[in-house]
């Protein structure tokens, strides 16, 4: 990952480095050409990890800091995204809206989950909860945008009624967010457990994995799906 684009090339090294993008199935435009779509995954761990005998490590009682944001490679501004699940044979899902959350696995067991907790503000002594699930738009860099005819207009609800539109044509549900968000920083993030068997020799050293995920809305009334992730290297949670 080249953290230089959030301006933290000058320590890229002090943060966990991330695995290739695991996408769950294949994106095209709805255009006439249904042009193939790339999706990107990014995020810049912070706050609370460092290294210590050659392993990402981290306190538990520490907070650490996730910036999440994703691309769209060709981005065709108002042209809509489909998704096709890896090895279905069904039409493909038109994307209403993407949204980003994280979650925590133990490393070789991805059916393990690891529970994280949010903190309410600092000096606020308030419920701690789950990390939701984001809206966000596709971020891109100034002038990535190409002119590409869209077909839905700029307003297109695409079918959601009050559904929010953003200018790019990308619709998020059930948000009264009136503005692009193309970023969100998950903030004051815990662990809730220490991995196992930290420091004994005679034991497998547990280790965990942070996923980034990336989830669409592609029908109402309906969940949201995962449709792609990226894990920074396994850590230890002392």
């Amino acid at each position: 990952m080249d953290s230089s684009q959030y301006g933290h090339s000058s320590s890229q090294n002090k943060i966990p480095p991330l695995e290739d993008v695991q996408t769950l199935g294949t994106f095209h435009y709805q255009d006439q050409n249904r042009t193939p779509a790339k999706i990107g995954v990014n995020g810049i761990i912070d706050k609370g990890f460092f290294q210590a005998d050659g392993e990402w490590t981290c306190y538990r009682r520490n907070y650490f800091s996730c910036v999440c944001s994703f691309t769209i490679t060709p981005y065709f501004p108002g042209v809509p995204v489909s998704f096709t699940p890896s090895g279905s044979t069904s039409q493909p899902s038109v994307i209403h809206g993407f949204a980003m959350c994280i979650s925590a696995v133990v490393s070789e067991n991805d059916q393990h989950s690891i529970e994280l907790v949010q903190h309410t503000p600092k000096r606020d002594k308030g419920p701690t909860k789950n990390p939701p699930k984001i809206p966000l738009m596709a971020k891109q860099e100034t002038g990535a945008g190409h002119n590409h005819i869209g077909i839905f207009g700029a307003n297109s609800n695409v079918g959601h009624g009050n559904s929010c539109s953003y200018p790019d044509g990308w619709v998020i549900s059930d948000t009264n967010v009136n503005t692009p968000q193309t970023e969100y920083t998950f903030e004051r993030i815990q662990f809730k457990q220490a991995t196992q068997n930290n420091g004994k020799r005679r034991a497998a050293q547990q280790y965990y994995h942070l996923i980034i995920e990336l989830w669409a809305n592609t029908a109402p009334r309906e969940p949201t799906r995962n449709i792609g992730s990226r894990l920074p290297t396994a850590n230890l949670l002392r």
